[in-house]
Formats: C-alpha cells, structure tokens, sequence
C-alpha cells in the first residue's frame, strides 16, 4: 500500500521449525522472540508483538484427541450442531490455542530468566472470535468477545477476573498511560485504573457500552462489497444494525462461477461459497445438512434483518433474536437512537451519506472470479470519489 515499512516493525521471523505438525506455522516463536531480545540495546524499553498464526486454521485433522483433548469433553456453543465432526473440529482448535500458550508461557520464563518480567508489561489477547461458522466476522458475541489477559508488575490482586466493558482501542492510550507519556484525545480510554483495587471507578464511571462494526472481510460478493454492521453492546444487550441486509451476511452463495473452482495463482479458489466462513469441518457440516438441520445453515448464512437484539445474560450465544418481540421494542428504540448518535459523533460515514467509500478500498490479497470488480490492490472505480 505505499509503505516503505510495516508500521509494526520489522519482523523477527527468521528461525524456523520445520518439525511441527501439519497446520502450524513452521516458526520457533520463542527463538525469534530471543533473536529480538539479543540485538536490542541494553537497559532501552521494547515493543514486541506476538503474532502467532494459532489457532488461525487449517488444522490437522484430528490433531486434537492425538494430543490427548477428548472431543466427547469439548462444548460446543448451541449455534453449532452436537456431532463428532464438529467436536473433533473444536479439539483441533483447542489443540492450536495450546500450542500458542506454550510458546507464549516459554516466551515469559526468557523474561523472567533475563531479569526482564518485573519490567514488562504483557496483554495477551486475540483479532476475532473462533474460526468457525457463526462467530468470526460477524459482530455478534462469538465473534467480538476475545480473551484479553493483562499482566503488570506489582499488581494487588493479580488473577482476578474484571467484568468492565473493554475494547481493544483502549490498548494505546493503557500503554501511553503506563508510560506517562501525554496523549491527545482518543476514543479509546486508559485500562490503567483496572490494575489496582483502590482505584477502580464507581459503577457510574464505568464504559456503559462498546461500539461494534464491520465491512468487508474477504472478497466474498460480486464487486467487492463489504457486509456493513454497527451494533451496541452494553451489560445486558447486544442490538445490531445490518445495514445492508439484503446481502448475504457470510458472502454470497456461489461456488465456482468461472473455470474449475482451484487456486490458479491469482485468484482464490471459489469451492463451497460463502467466503466469509473459513473453510473447515464445520462449514462443511452446515451446508452439507442445510435441509435436515436448517437452523444452524440460518444462523451461519441466511440473509439477516436490518435490525436485531439479544439478551447477552440469558442468550451469549445470540440464537434468540428478539427484535420482534414486543416487550423489547423500548430498549431496541433506545439502543438505535444511542448507536445512531455514538456513529453521527464520530462522523461515521454509513451515517453522513458518504457509505460507498468503504466500497472503494482496495484489497492487497488476491481477489475471487466474482462477476464485477476484482483487481487486488485497486480501488472499484464504480465508488471512488475524485
């Protein structure tokens, strides 16, 4: 996109592991990670991002029960269908998200042996939800509610479990924070106050909500369109505003529209359709009995309207929409007009009438046969303004 660098940094992936299983990235992380320590300067603060490729699929199937995660002891979240496949396709995950705990737990004990941990300050988080149909990229609670785990030397009360509404743009300003560095205004706030008993804010100071969205996710309509979402999430309810709800919220249904559905090293293979789900077990379950179990084939792919809510406390997985209940039409009300005031605030475009610009951004990965615009790293002509 015209950098000269990642804004991140370089990168610190130059030992490999050839010697893991199938699925995971061939990378000795915590080698890398004391590659990074050794050439930095002695007694100068440091910024290292972990970014491990687990649990981000393909897994091995199978990989899970073989490392001793029994799939008859998994929980499958109700949006998806109770069956051997999908509880093996689950191990598989949990297997992954071990493998990232393992190095991250190596990573630590460098730290602590370097002299290091009692000066760091480690966030330990995730970008979306699990890699399965009906939670990542969409912005209901399986797909936005991601760990986050945060430890600061000195903590009181190190452990503890913090129920306070988080987003992770709150990340910048905690660590301008830490570092009493001054900051300009953001709309992320400081998670600093969390870190010690005596200085946690009373319920009336505490974020009341989080703001959720979404465009586009990968190339998975004609044109390129995105999927646009807003949604409000408070203590009890999550109310979201589909603003496109005539478009098929997972991508549309094709499969192969032009030549034989692979890889051919410019575009992605078009194979099941719907490419906003990560090809898997479980996607592959939820077409395959779209007839006999509908519900779950609904959840995942079914066009959507424009608006919904769902009771957080009583229904986290959000298979109950009650927006056409008639006893939450106050709250659904209230909940739009907050959301609707939140967007115009920030100058959102889907709210001041400029929404084809999100149509217009490019993608830098390689694009699908869709019918329309398709060129990686192009804006859509059909939207860019001049």
């Amino acid at each position: 996109a015209g950098w000269e660098r990642n804004p991140a940094g370089p990168g610190f992936n130059e030992i490999r592991d050839d010697s893991v299983p199938p699925g995971i990235r061939p990378l000795d992380y915590q080698a890398n990670f004391e590659a990074f320590l050794d050439q930095k300067e002695e007694d100068k603060p440091f910024f290292f991002w972990y970014g491990a490729s687990e649990p981000h699929r393909v897994y091995d199937p199978g990989i899970g029960e073989r490392n001793g995660i029994n799939p008859d002891s998994v929980f499958v979240p109700p949006f998806l269908p109770d069956t051997p496949t999908i509880r093996s396709d689950i191990a598989d995950y949990l297997y992954e998200i071990q493998w990232f705990d393992r190095h991250l737990g190596d990573m630590i004990n460098i730290l602590r042996d370097r002299g290091e941990l009692d000066n760091t300050v480690i966030v330990v988080t995730a970008d979306n939800g699990m890699p399965f149909p009906y939670a990542k990229a969409n912005v209901n609670e399986y797909g936005t509610h991601v760990p986050l785990a945060i430890y600061l030397p000195g903590m009181e009360a190190p452990g503890e479990i913090v129920g306070d509404l988080v987003s992770l743009i709150d990340l910048a300003p905690t660590f301008l924070d830490l570092a009493e560095i001054p900051r300009w205004d953001m709309s992320g706030r400081s998670l600093a106050y969390l870190f010690t008993p005596d200085t946690r804010r009373g319920p009336d100071e505490k974020r009341p909500y989080v703001l959720l969205g979404r465009e586009r996710h990968t190339h998975a309509r004609p044109d390129n369109l995105s999927y646009p979402v807003r949604a409000i999430r408070t203590a009890d309810y999550l109310f979201v505003h589909n603003l496109a709800a005539e478009r098929y919220p997972a991508g549309n249904p094709e499969a192969d529209v032009e030549g034989d559905g692979t890889d051919d090293g410019k575009y992605l293979a078009m194979t099941d359709g719907y490419h906003d789900i990560d090809a898997s077990p479980a996607k592959s379950w939820v077409l395959e009995n779209k007839d006999s179990e509908p519900e779950y084939f609904d959840l995942a792919v079914g066009k959507r309207t424009p608006f919904q809510l769902f009771d957080i406390k009583k229904d986290p997985f959000c298979v109950k929409d009650l927006s056409r209940d008639f006893n939450t039409l106050r709250k659904q009300e209230e909940l739009s007009a907050l959301l609707d005031s939140l967007l115009l605030e920030q100058e959102d475009p889907r709210m001041l009438g400029d929404s084809e610009v999100f149509e217009s951004y490019p993608r830098f990965a390689k694009m699908r046969k869709f019918p329309g615009f398709r060129e990686s790293g192009q804006y859509n002509p059909e939207y860019k303004k001049d």
